[in-house]
């Protein structure tokens, strides 16, 4: 990549934009926040301005498809800590956690890693389960583009 590429694309970055692909014509380019649909086709001679940010909506770095449900699930286990008559720090002591930790899982200062969430659940005596529900149309769509002829798994 040229140096006016690099440049361009480090711009684009900035505005939180990544280069999904790229053709003889055209750049396509998505949003970097996690779970945001947000899309911009540019002509590829990186002679077009960087766009603005993707104007989706968007929660803590998070597209809201992803976050919503996810806040959901946080407002659930607070729930479930306040029905079993424990305080913040009381469960920390449980589950092991340091010190305003469930502060800040609970107040979304701090986004857990999958190991934390599952610590955090299965100190309030809850699990994980996984079912499995319609493939979404994009997924779908990369299927069909790899030339596999499924149209729902279940």
């Amino acid at each position: 990549m040229t140096d006016i590429h690099s440049e361009w694309g480090k711009r684009a970055r900035r505005r939180g934009w990544l280069i999904c692909k790229s053709s003889e014509n055209l750049l396509h380019l998505r949003c970097s926040k996690c779970g945001c649909d947000g899309e911009a086709v540019l002509r590829a001679d990186y002679s077009a301005l960087v766009p603005e940010p993707c104007q989706g909506p968007h929660i803590r770095g998070y597209g809201a498809p992803v976050f919503v449900p996810f806040r959901a699930l946080v407002e659930e286990l607070r729930r479930r800590r306040r029905t079993l008559g424990l305080s913040q720090v009381d469960l920390e002591a449980a589950g092991g956690f340091a010190d305003g930790h469930i502060s800040k899982l609970e107040s979304f200062a701090k986004i857990p890693t999958q190991e934390t969430l599952d610590l955090w659940m299965k100190s309030l005596g809850l699990e994980f389960f996984v079912q499995a529900i319609p493939l979404p149309a994009k997924t779908l769509a990369v299927i069909h583009a790899e030339g596999t002829k499924i149209d729902k798994i279940y």
